[in-house]
């Protein structure tokens, strides 16, 4: 009997704006409504479009930085006994989006 996991891991979370780097969309920026993490893939609505929401699987998807207009790897460390998430290019910490 082979073990399967029923979700894996994933950087990102709902709420979060991102870079799509692959696919028809590439280069748009969109926000994450919510994830399948069985699937793998985020429900993404497009700023300044009037599109329907696409699912889009999560490798083609950066985190991007309304703050600093510049899209990143995640990164993870521990500060004051918390984990907090940062931008791996600038090691900017990455505040909670509301």
């Amino acid at each position: 009997m082979i073990y399967q996991k029923k979700h894996q891991k994933c950087h990102l979370k709902s709420g979060d704006f991102v870079f799509i780097q692959s696919g028809d969309n590439r280069g748009k920026i969109g926000k994450i409504l919510s994830i399948n993490k069985k699937k793998l893939k985020a429900l993404i609505s497009f700023q300044n479009s009037s599109t329907v929401p696409l699912f889009i699987h999560i490798s083609n998807l950066f985190f991007y930085d309304i703050v600093l207009s510049q899209f990143s790897r995640i990164g993870y460390t521990v500060q004051n006994n918390r984990k907090e998430r940062y931008l791996k290019k600038g090691k900017y910490v990455i505040k909670l989006s509301t």
